[in-house]
């Protein structure tokens, strides 16, 4: 008799533990079911076809902060920023440290400007500046303008080594060759509140541009010091005051002729320094 009593609470034992562990199974299951109600299905899951793989099932958006720096130098649709207070006494000198453009203009990799960029920047000058000025012109402006009746001048523009963008000679040129005529390119800014809607108006890195640009000039013989704007290719030509290879005949002329052959490929430089560059002449 007791050998079958012990019989029998093993037997009780081993029926509890049975149903101890169904017991568990069932919960667990119900644990993981929760878990993954929320997952894709299989049919959510990724399909790969060869080494390219489609999402069927759209992701959640999360929003994170993106650096429009890149963006901007690529295209003039960027808008610009407000104007700040006190802009209708900024000096060309305050804007440069209000958009930094110092910053700006030690990133050597920036881009050739687009197409978009120079058709914004002629708008602007249409809409704020002089609307009468014709700026249709058959050569786009990422190839200059229209050289006589050669077509477009004989430079186009790349980046230059260690200094960002620059002119390069698309032809071998002969010394006293017409390379640059401004004459029937550059834009002239009335004064200097005018300037400054005008640099208002622009994306921040072209504002910084175009005050990099930008010089002073007479453009008669005693006349007054006027602010000019190549508004094309042209404005990338570099300087340099000890081996220019381009030049004007005089300080009020921005025609400027080779002085001495320029073979291919070589960079276009000329003195900018020719000029007087008098910002507060100007009232800036």
């Amino acid at each position: 008799k007791k050998a079958m009593a012990g019989r029998n609470s093993l037997y009780s034992f081993l029926a509890l533990c049975v149903l101890i562990s169904i017991y568990r199974a069932f919960l667990l299951g119900y644990s993981l079911g929760e878990q993954n109600a929320g997952l894709p299905r299989a049919e959510d899951a990724p399909a790969v076809h060869g080494t390219v793989t489609y999402i069927r099932r759209q992701p959640q958006r999360v929003a994170r902060s993106r650096d429009h720096s890149q963006d901007e130098r690529q295209t003039s649709s960027a808008p610009s920023p407000p104007a700040p207070d006190g802009w209708e006494k900024y000096s060309r000198y305050d804007v440069r440290h209000h958009y930094d453009c110092r910053a700006y203009a030690r990133d050597h990799t920036r881009a050739i400007p687009t197409l978009e960029y120079w058709h914004l920047l002629r708008k602007q000058y249409n809409d704020i500046v002089d609307s009468t000025v014709d700026l249709d012109d058959p050569v786009p402006p990422t190839h200059g303008y229209t050289l006589g009746e050669k077509g477009s001048p004989p430079f186009y523009a790349k980046h230059a080594a260690d200094k960002g963008r620059g002119l390069f000679a698309s032809r071998d040129i002969k010394k006293g060759e017409l390379v640059h005529d401004g004459t029937h390119s550059d834009l002239v800014f009335p004064n200097a509140m005018v300037w400054r809607k005008f640099i208002f108006s622009l994306p921040k890195n072209m504002a910084c541009d175009v005050t990099e640009w930008q010089w002073t000039q007479a453009l008669t013989n005693g006349g007054n010091l006027q602010i000019c704007l190549a508004p094309s290719i042209a404005s990338l030509m570099n300087s340099s005051s000890l081996s220019p290879n381009i030049l004007p005949k005089s300080n009020i002329s921005t025609k400027m002729y080779a002085v001495r052959d320029i073979d291919r490929e070589e960079e276009i430089l000329m003195n900018y320094s020719i000029y007087e560059t008098n910002w507060e002449k100007v009232g800036l």
